[in-house]
């Protein structure tokens, strides 16, 4: 048979092009488990930072709560960012004022491949002491 004579309604020149449709699909397979590991990147890194964010606070409430008590205050705020799953990098103290730094490990691949593989939050905390306020009877 001669290249480009018809059978059936077909070309011969036309079968070289049947599995286009096939890399076709593997790419947009790739690009779409791209997009979604992104998107996994992504939500990990702002559910480490929202972490890091709520101890930092917590933190900073914990030693401002024990600034006036005979225990170190610093102390009570690392046992509160323990306890959120982040670690007291520091801790300073300035009157009726207290300011705390965490850091939080990056979740998951993430804290593989990076080398500094934290996320820091800062917060403070200051005691206002009200001289209308009653104490408790």
């Amino acid at each position: 048979m001669t290249p480009g004579i018809q059978r059936f309604g077909r070309t011969r020149a036309g079968r070289g092009d049947s599995g286009a449709i096939a890399g076709l699909l593997a790419i947009a397979v790739a690009l779409s488990a791209a997009v979604a590991l992104g998107a996994l990147t992504i939500t990990g890194l702002m559910q480490a930072h929202t972490r890091a964010t709520n101890a930092a606070d917590l933190t900073a409430l914990a030693v401002g709560e024990h600034l006036f008590d005979a225990a170190d205050p610093c102390d009570a705020g690392s046992a509160i960012a323990r306890a959120n799953g982040a670690e007291l990098r520091t801790c300073e103290l300035e009157g009726a004022a207290a300011a705390v730094s965490v850091t939080v490990p990056l979740p998951g691949w993430i804290a593989r491949v990076s080398r500094d593989a934290t996320i820091r939050a800062d917060a403070r905390a200051e005691v206002v002491v009200d001289p209308q306020a009653r104490s408790p009877t």
